[in-house]
């Protein structure tokens, strides 16, 4: 199964886990608590993705102008990022890409559309995507001949407007580093174990310390962005082996 969380409502989580090594980490059970899933992003989803980052676009584009006390424009632009494409989710796309989604089921979808505890996909249309993170790692062949390792690049954290965006930010930061760890980093010969943000939104920066992120010297939070830090080995073995939450 895609679906990095157990199965909704069938066994305590700790009797059935779809990767038993995540089990410790309390934001899984936070998504489930919510009826959320979280799975790999797939070249379908981009659609889904690029929908909610223009309808935020929009608000934030309306919310500036009526701070502003202008009239908000009519259409506003679309946020597209140049990694953000199909090639980089294929199996065979030269970068390492980790990219996770949160989702949740929606209202109307009848239950007996899904088998929880089958291999099968949630139809396409049936789910509403509540965030997003993104990164990736190409390492150059000079660089991997040399027997180095380019650091992982966090692109992009998103959570819709609608969602409580610190509390689930967080959380899904949480759930991407553990997965990104032992799903990536830990079985690449290659994969460095560092993790460096790209300008990040600066609603996130409050939740640098609980996620075990550093600051890095040019962040500038009042440029309404933050950028991020960290070790992945020492971040996993404090707050995931260690559980020191």
């Amino acid at each position: 199964r895609e679906d990095l969380l157990p199965p909704l409502f069938n066994t305590p989580w700790d009797h059935h886990c779809v990767e038993p090594k995540y089990a410790c980490l309390p934001s899984f059970l936070v998504f489930s608590s919510f009826g959320f899933h979280l799975r790999p992003l797939r070249p379908s989803d981009l659609k889904l993705v690029a929908a909610a980052e223009q309808e935020d676009a929009r608000v934030e584009s309306q919310q500036s102008a009526k701070s502003a006390g202008v009239a908000a424009p009519e259409t506003c632009c679309t946020r597209t990022f140049t990694w953000m494409h199909a090639g980089a989710l294929s199996p065979t796309s030269t970068h390492d890409v980790w990219a996770l989604g949160l989702f949740k089921r929606r209202l109307d979808t009848a239950r007996n559309t899904v088998d929880f505890s089958s291999d099968t996909q949630v139809p396409d249309g049936n789910e509403v995507l509540i965030g997003y993170i993104w990164a990736d790692a190409e390492t150059p062949r000079s660089a991997a001949a040399a027997g180095g390792a380019s650091p992982w690049r966090l692109r992009r954290g998103f959570i819709t407007r609608a969602r409580r965006r610190r509390t689930f930010g967080t959380h899904l930061l949480k759930a991407f580093l553990a997965t990104l760890y032992k799903e990536k980093v830990s079985s690449s010969r290659t994969a460095s174990r560092e993790v460096q943000g790209d300008p990040m939104p600066a609603w996130l920066a409050p939740a640098v310390s609980e996620c075990g992120f550093s600051l890095l010297d040019s962040t500038n939070l009042s440029s309404g962005e933050c950028r991020l830090h960290l070790n992945l080995d020492k971040w996993f073995r404090t707050y995931v082996t260690d559980l020191r939450l």
